[in-house]
């Protein structure tokens, strides 16, 4: 039998529904495409990580490609454009990085795209405005780890099961470090909001205490962090969550058009507007627009002579995004510290131990149950469609827009 990880994605997927846990985990069986909610959640992920670079120091791309012997063109990194340096100006960097993130992702709707990057974009700016000096410094970024799982009673690892993930963030904080996770959610994120209720049944963020704080007491963890150096053993999160925008771009009203096109000012941002330009057939009108900062802006004429509507370009939407992100932060963003105590984290030893043993009964066996009730649960199971219809799947049978990543080895 191959090792078994339990990570927080594998351990999720087991409680939902054993067969989606061995489709994914097991056979290794994924979507080729990523979803949106991921997309966006591991693109801001990507940004907090670039934002959270000392501007000046040493590129940490550069670095990490002269270290592995890559050969490449400093010219091409998207961190400090062939500086070596990170830029004075970390907004810079991050542009670059998200422009690369969207490169080759094909939408259906182009201007889809382009709001999404948009959105993400002043999304971040909101977040450095709001939080400016609070935060904290960091130790490590995309902190990895695996650990082997131990036996609870008697302290010795168990052969061949790893527990294994990646922190977001090693933070200082007054007595110490902390875990810092950073969320990107569509539900609501107000202080009395369910969403934070959950927080205390949440395996990853007890996993990532759990595991910071062995890496603490066996030394592997950030120099200068050990548990024989720092005040007090980790057993705080930094829960720190991201509410996706509920606004969408839109139509400006006829007032509000021509004002625009007057003096080129939208919440609070200046932007160049052309002259209007129409497409037409030679009997009618099929598309009026006027480009704004080189950007094609729809426009409908009103009834009244003269009268018109622009709808947002997606730059003119983010400005309006910022815009109420300063207004409204607290909708946008929110973090709250959690902790785990020493009697929870024993608890949660024997949790990990207990599952790992459940997952290799139905491993040796080869038998996994459904559970008919995750199906549509929050959102679609990925295998919605082979569990309905009662298709096979193994590595010998990957449905159509699924892919196999885990490589068989020779007589599997």
């Amino acid at each position: 039998m191959r090792k078994l990880i339990l990570s927080a994605s594998s351990i999720g997927a087991f409680k939902s529904c054993p067969v989606r846990f061995r489709n994914a985990y097991v056979y290794g069986i994924r979507p080729v495409e990523d979803k949106e909610s991921q997309r966006i959640g591991t693109n801001w992920h990507l940004l907090l990580e670039v934002a959270s670079l000392k501007p000046g120091s040493e590129c940490p791309e550069c670095e990490m490609n002269i270290a592995c012997g890559d050969v490449f063109d400093p010219e091409q990194c998207v961190i400090c454009a062939g500086t070596g340096k990170v830029p004075d100006d970390i907004m810079e960097a991050v542009t670059r990085v998200l422009n690369k993130a969207y490169e080759g992702i094909e939408f259906n709707d182009p201007e889809a795209k382009e709001v999404e990057r948009v959105t993400l974009l002043h999304a971040l700016a909101g977040y450095r405005w709001y939080y400016d000096e609070q935060l904290e410094p960091v130790v490590a970024a995309e902190q990895y780890f695996s650990l082997p799982l131990l036996n609870p009673q008697t302290g010795h690892p168990v052969p061949d099961v790893f527990i294994k993930g990646r922190i977001d963030k090693l933070i200082e904080i007054a007595n110490g470090v902390a875990v810092k996770e950073h969320k990107s959610t569509s539900k609501s994120i107000d202080p009395d909001s369910t969403y934070w209720g959950h927080l205390n049944l949440d395996v990853q963020t007890t996993m990532y205490t759990y595991a910071a704080r062995r890496m603490q007491l066996n030394r592997i963890l950030v120099d200068g962090y050990a548990a024989d150096v720092t005040p007090s053993l980790i057993n705080t999160v930094k829960y720190d969550v991201y509410h996706k925008p509920t606004i969408r771009p839109k139509k400006l009203t006829q007032g509000d058009s021509k004002k625009f096109v007057a003096d080129g000012m939208y919440c609070g941002q200046e932007f160049e507007v052309g002259a209007c330009e129409c497409a037409d057939n030679g009997h009618e009108i099929l598309r009026a627009y006027r480009k704004v900062n080189s950007t094609p802006a729809e426009v409908e004429f009103g009834a009244k002579e003269g009268t018109f509507t622009i709808r947002e370009t997606p730059d003119m939407f983010g400005a309006r995004l910022l815009k109420d992100i300063t207004e409204r932060p607290e909708f946008y963003f929110r973090c709250i510290e959690l902790t785990r105590t020493d009697a929870e984290l024993k608890v949660f030893e024997q949790e990990l131990y207990d599952i790992a043993q459940n997952m290799q009964f139905m491993i040796r066996s080869g038998r996994f149950y459904t559970n008919e009730h995750a199906c549509e649960a929050t959102f679609r199971c990925d295998y919605i469609g082979q569990c309905y219809n009662r298709e096979v799947v193994d590595q010998d049978h990957v449905p159509d827009g699924f892919k196999c990543i885990f490589k068989r080895k020779d007589g599997e």
